[in-house]
């Protein structure tokens, strides 16, 4: 498995992380943050990869490098658009 960390940073409220995790079934890109109150919490999108082909692929990793706002919704926007199924999970809708 492959991590790519696309972003991070730090404000007075939280500090947060964006990475994709790349394997040969999926590909996981998460959002997650820590406020400085002690919560927590994350949000990820996951993909197969079998529904990549090798041009959405390519095409996908581009979408990455220009590291969106709102990277989750514009993945799942990106999905929609290229008719690539998807599944988005929250830390709390996953245990």
């Amino acid at each position: 498995m492959l991590y790519l960390n696309l972003n991070k940073g730090k404000n007075k409220f939280i500090t947060w992380f964006e990475g994709a995790h790349f394997s040969s079934k999926c590909v996981r890109v998460s959002w997650h943050h820590f406020a400085h109150d002690g919560t927590e919490f994350e949000n990820w999108i996951t993909i197969k990869r079998k529904y990549l082909t090798d041009d959405l692929f390519d095409i996908f990793k581009r979408l990455l490098s220009k590291n969106p706002k709102h990277l989750i919704d514009t993945i799942a926007r990106w999905c929609k658009t290229f008719g690539v199924p998807y599944k988005t999970q929250t830390w709390d809708t996953f245990y």
